[in-house]
């Protein structure tokens, strides 16, 4: 059959302009894989524009082992060559598969920090193949100093470090002081080549890479201390192999990364301590490994499905792929286990997601999201204040819908933690531990089951030999002895009133309750600004405390959101005469003046660290947004402070609801909530990672929705009445 010209010249104008319109819309990406080369490094990284850059060659022989899994790493990559290689040090396992690697494929440009450092026979060696494989492949050689790019088109690859010498500046946004210096133990020198490492920061666009090669100790400290030049990254490639020789706290806790990656093999590399130092970082969200490291223990290895080879694999890499707007993928070619890292936002709202559809129902969108994926109950996690909260706020649900499932979910998941006798098989050494124990309570009332009591009876009297400072706070917990924590208030105080109110003992649950609210107020209000500090110590030994008032240095969001809506419930409960009621008020009057100070005028919401959001790195928390906009619009409907702060509930309502994304399928997505915290300084609530959905997030939010929307009801009806 013949086909004329005519026809196959506009399908092919077709199929070209098809194509041009898939490569516009397609999204670019940085692919950056890790590679396996048992214990050393060689990392691909493929730039949005296609141009390659690899780091490090692995090992030397071995049949080229390593150079064949270089290779097959550009083939997934889809890249025909190694535009740039760089090495970071002539270490065998950097350099050593040089040689094997330029036979299996072209690398045009070398770059490297200079002539070699080290006085070692294998270093030498290392050092003359690389020079050997430049003058073989007839490939330039680009030699760098610290501030020098490598021009990568698609990506900014700055050099950090070369030769023993690091950046003289700061970057756009960093130089902060690094508070971590003054505890970080003097280092000892290291005169070999993995102190001359060639790092390199790779920016793509809001997304940032750090690579140090296996920078040591005392020269990760020279850089960052006293000030930080490199500011905060996405991604950590965990330097040296996460020997601790390395990965010192004064580095990773500056740069607080999101993600870490360990270069580690079977039995190099993954030593304990290093692994801690940066698993416990601020805001770290996962450590990813090459390997399981067979020297250390469990307690000291990620989970599974973050590890690409365990047992004896070899060859699984880890493949990361980043989006210009910050957000990321990291994928395990060994289980196909891929996690996805969402862009970070300093400003989580957007309005026009308002209103919601008349029928769509936040609150029960909420549940589908969290316990609707548990078709068993026992299996919705640990006893702990973080569910207690959810279903707390899951039992508000249920007493506005009625529907059954509610209440039986929140039934046998306390039933899980019960013997047959009510005895709760969980210990209670903290305030933290106690919270969950208001779902006895609520069972209690909902069914008349003396199992209910009985559990709630054994928190009861923990109170009574339970440790206390010297003027009579409760400890958070004996793991934190003499302090207190404004969050213990919350985990607590509601839970004995309540107990006070059901089982006839409210003459002391009332005055224990206003007295521990007065006492932590004590030690944690600021008269300048009206808030609240998070923690006090009143043995001041610990590192946070003020050397004069023993508090703790700033404003935590979530603490004073706590504190808020425990007072605010509590006098709800409390009876209008009792003698310490009027100070109970002022409390509650005075930190709801302060919410309303310093809410973000733009979206109704409040900062992490509440008082400092002019700090580039500071962001809009939405569980306290959530517990403050409660507070507030109780205070206002029981008249404790004036009509006029409704105004700072409706905004802070508005802006909780427009940072919420609504799923097709019924559930939600809140972001920007903060993880679990413990007290540090500023750096460390900055610092903290960002969820999404968690808990502490959606659990305030069930409380403040019920409440919100049962107001609005109110506020209504009342207007059709007048």
């Amino acid at each position: 059959m013949r086909i004329r010209t005519q026809t196959i010249l506009p399908l092919l104008v077709l199929l070209v302009l098809c194509l041009r319109v898939a490569a516009q819309t397609s999204p670019a990406s940085l692919q950056i894989y890790s590679i396996d080369v048992e214990g050393g490094q060689a990392t691909l990284l493929v730039s949005p524009s296609g141009q390659s850059m690899l780091v490090d060659t692995g090992w030397p022989g071995f049949d080229g082992r390593d150079a064949d899994r270089i290779v097959a790493a550009t083939k997934l990559a889809g890249v025909q060559q190694i535009d740039y290689l760089v090495i970071t040090h002539y270490h065998r396992d950097h350099v050593g598969g040089v040689t094997q690697l330029a036979d299996r494929i072209k690398i045009a440009t070398f770059v490297d920090h200079g002539d070699n450092m080290e006085e070692a026979d294998q270093t030498r060696t290392g050092y003359s193949d690389y020079l050997a494989a430049i003058a073989t492949t007839h490939g330039k050689r680009l030699t760098v100093k610290p501030g020098d790019r490598i021009p990568v088109s698609g990506i900014d690859v700055q050099v950090l470090t070369a030769a023993r010498r690091h950046i003289s500046h700061p970057l756009p946004g960093a130089g902060q002081p690094n508070s971590f210096c003054v505890s970080e133990p003097a280092p000892p020198d290291d005169p070999s080549e993995n102190s001359a490492s060639l790092g390199v920061l790779v920016s793509y666009r809001k997304f940032r890479f750090l690579d140090l090669g296996d920078l040591t100790k005392k020269a990760e400290i020279a850089m960052v201390c006293p000030n930080n030049p490199v500011g905060r990254v996405d991604v950590f490639l965990v330097n040296h192999h996460g020997l601790n020789q390395s990965n010192s706290r004064a580095l990773v806790r500056a740069i607080h990364p999101r993600v870490a990656i360990m270069n580690n093999g079977p039995h190099k590399g993954g030593s304990p301590e290093a692994w801690q130092t940066v698993h416990e970082t601020p805001g770290v969200e996962d450590l990813w490994q090459l390997h399981y490291a067979m020297d250390s223990d469990k307690a000291h290895n990620s989970a599974e499905n973050l590890i690409a080879n365990v047992n004896d694999a070899e060859g699984n890499y880890l493949k990361l792929v980043a989006q210009s707007d910050g957000s990321f993928t990291v994928q395990n070619s060994r289980n196909n286990f891929q996690k996805n890292y969402a862009p970070l936002m300093r400003n989580p709202t957007d309005f026009s997601r308002l209103p919601a559809p008349a029928d769509f129902d936040y609150s029960v969108a909420a549940i589908n999201t969290i316990t609707g994926a548990y078709h068993n109950p026992a299996d919705f996690g640990p006893w702990s204040y973080q569910r207690g909260l959810f279903l707390y706020g899951e039992y508000l649900v249920y007493k506005r819908t009625a529907n059954p499932a509610y209440r039986e979910f929140i039934k046998a998941w306390v039933d899980s933690y019960l013997d047959a006798d009510g005895k709760l098989n969980h210990g209670l050494d903290n305030l933290d531990s106690m919270m969950a124990g208001n779902l006895f309570i609520i069972l209690y009332r909902e069914t008349k089951d003396d199992r209910y009591k009985r559990a709630a009876t054994q928190i009861r009297e923990r109170f009574d030999t339970y440790p206390r400072t010297k003027d009579g706070a409760f400890w958070h917990g004996s793991a934190r002895q003499w302090q207190t924590w404004l969050d213990g208030i919350f985990m607590s105080m509601p839970l004995l009133v309540r107990y006070g109110q059901t089982f006839n003992d409210s003459e002391y649950a009332n005055n224990e309750a206003a007295k521990q609210i007065l006492l932590y107020a004590k030690h944690s209000n600021d008269p300048k600004t009206g808030l609240m500090y998070h923690a006090y110590d009143e043995s001041g030994q610990q590192p946070w405390a003020d050397p004069a008032t023993h508090h703790s240095p700033e404003f935590w969001g979530r603490a004073m959101g706590w504190y808020g809506v425990a007072t605010v419930d509590i006098l709800d409960m409390m009876p209008q005469d009792h003698p310490q009621r009027a100070q109970l008020v002022a409390q509650l009057r005075q930190l709801v003046k302060a919410y309303a100070k310093y809410q973000d005028p733009q979206t109704g919401l409040w900062f992490e660290v509440v008082n400092r959001g002019d700090l580039a790195d500071n962001w809009l928390e939405t569980s306290s947004s959530a517990m403050y906009t409660y507070t507030i619009s109780r205070a206002v409907e029981r008249g404790y402070v004036s009509k006029d702060f409704d105004k700072f509930a409706q905004k802070g309502y508005r802006g909780v609801l427009a940072s919420i994304t609504r799923n097709p399928d019924g559930t939600i997505v809140m972001p920007n909530i903060c993880e679990g915290t413990n007290v540090g300084d500023l750096d460390f609530y900055l610092g903290r990672a960002r969820r999404t959905n968690d808990l502490h997030g959606l659990g305030a939010f069930l409380i403040m929705n019920e409440h919100m929307r049962k107001s609005a009801v109110t506020s209504a009806q009342a207007a059709n009445t007048n």
